[in-house]
């Protein structure tokens, strides 16, 4: 329905003659699950050992929590690399074309030690972390707390994985690849927080919360262009190229570490039970949080160092308010999300710089576009968001629900540099569930 269809006779033919076949490219999905099980399937182990030390003071009212942490992590992965040119492929085949891998793997006299190579990877960090914290409860519904906190994120498994995932294009191998990147580090985080809490008997709660926090190497995804015969381009055509010659301009994505970043933000959350109207209006109440955030990075890209971004996936506001009704066993919310936009990817690559940030072509400087280096980064635009949620409870153990998520078919939005510039936009429409839930 969406594209041309695979020719299973044609791919036969080739497979069975592939020296003397004239194959026509087409684009479709020939080898797309043999690719996700060769190339990205992977095992990967973690083991965190850990030890702590923590006292608690208690002097004139305040409380004072001293803590001292120290993590090892240690990481193996086992995965495979795909070896195009192996020594070990037929004498027919100068190259393993995706179209034939899943022949490879399957025939007996080859099999996929042809052209895959299983490789074992192991990396290890350590980290100390301490934690102070003070708490003062100048009553008994006033709690006033101050911490100072030193924590890591650690990447995820699939971005530490020591892998090379070229796309496929029909048959062939195309002109981007993802980059792997052992060597990205965690996040290191030292926080400073203060916070001030307030409880009403006849009210609610409100809070308000003031942080700052100290980030080194905060992950990011950069997208990288390079043209023949610069940077990593020789290298790819010859490893992905069915000819080998460095003709083929490459895209690469790949994920890393930034420099120092900052954020800083306040928090605001309330929480109201309405249970000074009539009934049965009494039954409803509200709870409300908002974060107002300012944050920045610093690029370690070459073509941009120095660059002051904002933080990586980091929006500068978000807020949700659920407004609810609760009355014995019945219980229905509608909660609202509110999120501001953020940076997804960086662009990279000196060519593309150049492009963007030279003058425009017929003055004295450059053939460029006289725009900002930022102007093809990749943003997420901002959304709200409408969920519901109903339940009513049988004899205290069992209890009927139903859940609407998207309520309003908020669709995600990307874009280059400003929302005038559409990169994709994804709808996913509402998501319904219902369902029983027993509990004993």
């Amino acid at each position: 329905d969406f594209g041309p269809s695979f020719d299973t006779e044609k791919a036969r033919a080739f497979i069975n003659d592939p020296v003397d076949f004239e194959f026509d490219t087409v684009r479709n999905d020939i080898t797309r699950n043999v690719t996700d099980a060769i190339l990205k399937d992977f095992e990967a182990t973690e083991d965190v050992t850990a030890f702590y030390f923590m006292q608690t003071l208690d002097w004139k009212g305040f409380r004072f929590i001293s803590g001292l942490r120290h993590e090892k992590t240690e990481n193996t992965f086992t995965n495979n690399q795909i070896d195009l040119r192996s020594e070990n492929l037929p004498a027919a085949i100068s190259f393993a074309l995706p179209v034939l891998w899943k022949t490879l793997i399957e025939r007996e006299e080859f099999g996929p030690e042809s052209f895959i190579n299983v490789v074992t990877s192991e990396r290890s960090y350590d980290h100390w972390l301490p934690a102070f914290h003070v708490i003062k409860n100048f009553s008994e519904n006033t709690i006033v707390r101050a911490s100072f906190t030193k924590t890591i994120a650690r990447p995820k498994f699939t971005d530490l994985v020591p892998r090379e995932i070229p796309s496929i294009d029909g048959a062939f191998i195309g002109n981007s690849v993802d980059l792997a990147n052992f060597d990205l580090a965690p996040t290191v985080s030292k926080n400073f927080d203060l916070s001030f809490d307030q409880y009403f008997k006849t009210f609610g709660a409100f809070g308000i919360n003031f942080f700052y926090k100290k980030l080194d190497g905060p992950i990011y995804e950069e997208s990288r262009t390079f043209e023949p015969g610069r940077g990593l381009a020789t290298e790819l055509s010859q490893k992905f190229t069915a000819s080998g010659r460095d003709e083929v301009t490459w895209q690469t994505n790949r994920i890393a570490n930034a420099g120092q970043g900052e954020i800083l933000g306040l928090e605001l959350s309330l929480a109201r039970k309405f249970d000074f109207l009539p009934r049965p209006l009494d039954a409803m109440g509200i709870d409300f949080n908002a974060t107002f955030v300012d944050s920045s990075v610093e690029l370690p890209l070459e073509e941009r160092l120095g660059e002051i971004v904002p933080l990586f996936k980091q929006s500068d506001f978000l807020a949700n308010l659920s407004v609810y009704y609760e009355k014995k066993n019945f219980l229905i919310r509608a909660s609202m999300v509110w999120r501001g936009g953020y940076l997804d990817k960086v662009l990279a690559g000196q060519d593309d710089i150049d492009s963007l940030t030279l003058p425009p072509e017929g003055s004295e400087r450059g053939t460029g576009l006289g725009l900002p280096a930022n102007s093809l980064d990749t943003f997420v635009g901002g959304f709200f968001k409408l969920d519901i949620r109903a339940e009513y409870r049988f004899r205290n153990f069992i209890t009927v629900f139903f859940e609407g998520t998207n309520l309003n078919n908020q669709p995600l939005r990307k874009f280059f540099g400003n929302d005038s510039r559409l990169h994709t936009i994804q709808y996913t429409k509402p998501i319904f569930f219902v369902g029983v839930k027993v509990t004993r």
